[in-house]
Parts: C-alpha cells; sequence; structure tokens
C-alpha cells in the first residue's frame, strides 16, 4: 500500500519509480489509473475496465514485447476476469511483473473487494511466474480504513479475509526542513530568484511540508503576486500575505481536504487535539487515519501520540467555519 493525501505526489512517486525499475532491465513495471473502473456498475465490470486500463497504460509506457493483453470490448469478462487478466499477462510476460495500481479510492465497495479477493487469489502464482511479483495499491487510505468502511462491526474476518493482502505500507510524509529549503534553492538556482530565510521559515509553518501546500505557495510568491519578476526577492510579509489569499480563494484542493474532517473518525481526533482531550489506547486506528489523510499532521517524532499537533495553519479548521 501507498496511501497518502491527494496532491502529494503519489503519482509522480510511482512515474519516477517506474522509470527507474524500467530501466534497471530486471522487472516489467507499470503504473496505471484504474479511476474510469468507478463507472463499473457491477465487479466484472469494474474489473473489466481497470484491466482495460492496464492494457492501455502498457502500451503507453512498455516495449511491445511487455505490452499487457488487450482487452476486447465487445467480449464478455469472466467472474474472476482481473484474477485471469493478470495471470495470463504475467505467464506471457518475459520478466517479473510488477503492477502499480493507483486511484484505487475510485472503486465502490462491492468492486473494491472484488478487487482485493482476485490479488489475494492470485498471491500464490506469483513464485511460479503466474502472477504480477508486486502489487501496489496507491490511495488515499491503508487497507485497515477500507475494512473498517466497508465491514465496520467486523473485528476480524479471519486470514482468508480479502484484507489480509498487505505485505507493508510506505506512507508518504510530509516534506521535512531540509527537503522544503532544496525545493526553494532549485527555483533560485534556475531563476537567481531568493527566497528570504525568514520566507521559507514561514513557508515551513504554515505548510507543515504538506506537497501541495508548499507547491501552491511558491506558485502564488512567484507567478500569481510577483508575475515571475525574479528579480524581487521572496520576503516573510509576502509569505503571509499569499497564506491570507490561498484561504480566501478555497481551492477545490483545500475543501476536499477540510472534508475529510467532517468524518467522525477524523474529526474525533482533530476536536481533540483542538480541545486538549488526551486520546484513549483505542483510537490509535483513528488517529492513524487522521494522519494519513493529512487532516491531524503527526510529525516524524510523535506518530499517533497523543499530542498530535493541530493541521497546518493554512488548513487549520478554526479558520473556516462549520467543520469541527
Amino acid at each position: 500500500m501507498i496511501p497518502a493525501p491527494r496532491q502529494t505526489g503519489k503519482a509522480t512517486f510511482g512515474l519516477a519509480l517506474m522509470e527507474k525499475l524500467n530501466s534497471d532491465g530486471r522487472y516489467t513495471v507499470l503504473i496505471s489509473s484504474i479511476q474510469p473502473a468507478a463507472q463499473g456498475r457491477d465487479p466484472v465490470q469494474a474489473m473489466k475496465i481497470a484491466a482495460q486500463c492496464i492494457a492501455q497504460g502498457s502500451r503507453l509506457y512498455l516495449p511491445e514485447a511487455e505490452w499487457a493483453p488487450a482487452v476486447d470490448a465487445n467480449q464478455q469478462f469472466p467472474e474472476n476476469g482481473m484474477l485471469n487478466y493478470l495471470q495470463q499477462w504475467s505467464q506471457a510476460n518475459p520478466k517479473p511483473i510488477v503492477l502499480l495500481l493507483d486511484e484505487v479510492d475510485a472503486l465502490l465497495d462491492a468492486n473494491f473487494l472484488a478487487m482485493l479477493y482476485q490479488l489475494r487469489a492470485g498471491f500464490t502464482d506469483r513464485v511460479k511466474g503466474g502472477f504480477p511479483h508486486l502489487i501496489g495499491l496507491i490511495g488515499l487510505r491503508d487497507v485497515r480504513d477500507y475494512k473498517i468502511r466497508v465491514r465496520p462491526d467486523a473485528q476480524s474476518l479471519g486470514t482468508g479475509s480479502p484484507f489480509n493482502i498487505k505485505a507493508k505500507s510506505f506512507f508518504m510524509d510530509r516534506f521535512d526542513h531540509d527537503e522544503i529549503v532544496s525545493l526553494l534553492l532549485q527555483h533560485t538556482q534556475a531563476t537567481g530568484q531568493v527566497f528570504e530565510p525568514p520566507a521559507m521559515a514561514a513557508i515551513e509553518h504554515l505548510t507543515q511540508g504538506q506537497a501541495w501546500l508548499v507547491n501552491a505557495l511558491a506558485y502564488e510568491l512567484v507567478t500569481e503576486m510577483l508575475h515571475n519578476d525574479f528579480a524581487q526577492p521572496i520576503t516573510e510579509a509576502l509569505v503571509w500575505k499569499a497564506k491570507e489569499i490561498l484561504i480566501q480563494r478555497r481551492d477545490t484542493h483545500l475543501d476536499s481536504r477540510l472534508d475529510k474532517l467532517k468524518e467522525d473518525r477524523v474529526r474525533g481526533i482533530v476536536s481533540a487535539v483542538i480541545n486538549g482531550t488526551e486520546l484513549s489506547d483505542d483510537r490509535v486506528n483513528d488517529a492513524l487515519t487522521a494522519r494519513t489523510l493529512a487532516s491531524s499532521p503527526a510529525s516524524r517524532h510523535s506518530f499517533c501520540q497523543p499530542d498530535l499537533p493541530l493541521p497546518h495553519p493554512v488548513e487549520s479548521a478554526p479558520r473556516l467555519p462549520a467543520i469541527v
């Protein structure tokens, strides 16, 4: 699993990983967005659309010898269509396959379960080259959060559960101090425009390293406010003005992030933080969910501790009405 909030570079990371591993030549690596599968009226149709996405993506990124099988739009897809499809591709492919499925959040509950069941069913076949060597699911949430969403009353479905599929989660963390400075210095090196040290500190404070916000603030400063006049330095005062512009404008990304605060599990964590209430041990999963959705960002040194900090100032709940 690669869970992370929207606009944090998940797809960019997947594309870079695909390019790197494909250049090494040991694996066939493909990232494919299966968002169109959300149109599927049932699991069979959803899996067929997902397979079509994989086939189309392979023709865009891979050499012909490694293409995934074509999917006939007029042909009936079988019940275990995704399982059969990935087995067929793996058996015919000259190298082990690493498949990264992006936008898995697009699948509705029954369709998502069908995907998990079929991926789990093919797992043992990978040893003999009859299934992808590795499959990464990229989306907003970790598997545990889908389990709670789909079957909130089931504590455990046993070893046969479709949710018993994950080997490891790679959470895409926020930029740390050095990464923010490095990113801003890249702009300086390319254009000569200077971010003054207090301005860099303000950007770090306001964004807490959230990737979309770092880039949104920098874009607002450089392009919208200073009109790409690279002779003008970026000052701390300009950064605070840019922050107010982003808050007042309420870009779609901010609205979608604030919407996550309305989820009961996330709302409870953020309310506890605002009110200074200590979190009980049974709220650990809720805290993990809040962190994954980046509504309540834990620092690298306070992961899931009761002193979870508030959202970063640009997205701070008290600044926007009717959220908490």
